[in-house]
């Protein structure tokens, strides 16, 4: 596609008729309510760059799976040319989408109440279980998949708390109640009441539990505020088993679907608030 001066134009790949990692797929005719819903859409694209899909059309790939083709706009300018350059190189390449859907159908027995014992991933007779889904209400957004970033070493970090005398700890502990945030901002805060009545050297910091929750790349936060900004979310869990992942409000008015590939950092099991992520990055 020719480019006008203003902007930068660019194809990509929405959803498709593939079973995928959640052991879900959309039907095609849930692809092509789909397509003409996300005429029009923003997507997120990088932090704070917004770019829109233009038009959309339903294409059979050489797979035999269908797919909606998007053309999507992103404004030219230098804000934008980081993320561009992106896309471009290919950097920036998978996408996810959040929508709802009225109907999920087991693939096995035909159920669309939820009140089948089938589980998907597993085999009946020889036949994988997986959710077809229909009758799409909404779409959300779309955003490029998060790539993980590699951790770089930080040679001005200070002493791991693990490495602290019980001396040094009576001393911070002195220093930070003199604060006006008092205990408020002290990072041995939640170890207090656990440890601190030890006797002796048992209450040094070697003793503790010292294991940290996640800690969030670049890119994760990137992908926490787009959720927040997009879906109006609070939270992301994933599922305790089948690795799948969800965004929610904190009263579950609001829960869409995420691609699992995002947020690797959340442990199965796991919530945590999106302003939690965004705050967190290493």
């Amino acid at each position: 596609m020719e480019d006008e001066p203003e902007y930068y134009k660019f194809e990509i790949r929405l959803c498709d008729t593939k079973i995928d990692r959640d052991f879900e797929r959309f039907t095609l005719p849930c692809l092509r309510k789909l397509s003409k819903m996300f005429v029009g859409k923003n997507g997120f694209v990088g932090q704070d760059s917004i770019a829109k899909i233009l038009s959309t059309v339903v294409l059979k790939g050489k797979d035999g799976e269908w797919f909606i083709k998007a053309n999507a706009s992103i404004k030219n300018i230098p804000e934008n040319f980081k993320v561009i350059e992106e896309i471009k190189s290919g950097k920036k390449k998978e996408v996810s989408i959040g929508c709802s859907v009225a109907t999920r159908t087991c693939s096995i027995c035909g159920d669309s109440t939820g009140s089948c014992n089938h589980k998907p991933g597993e085999y009946y007779n020889g036949k994988q279980c997986f959710m077809e889904l229909n009758d799409p209400t909404d779409v959300f957004e779309w955003a490029f998949v998060s790539t993980p970033v590699k951790e770089e070493t930080n040679m001005d970090k200070p002493k791991p708390l693990s490495d602290w005398t019980l001396g040094e700890v009576k001393e911070h502990c002195k220093e930070q109640r003199d604060t006006p945030a008092r205990c408020t901002g002290c990072k041995m805060q939640k170890y207090c009441d656990q440890y601190f009545g030890r006797q002796g050297d048992a209450a040094a910091p070697k003793y503790w539990d010292l294991t940290e929750p996640p800690r969030w790349t670049e890119q994760e936060v990137e992908d926490a505020r787009a959720v927040k900004r997009l879906l109006e979310a609070d939270s992301v869990t994933r599922a305790a088993y089948g690795n799948g992942l969800v965004a929610i409000k904190s009263d579950w008015s609001v829960s869409i679907v995420l691609s699992r590939d995002c947020f690797p950092s959340l442990r199965p099991g796991e919530i945590i608030t999106l302003d939690e992520i965004i705050g967190g990055a290493e």
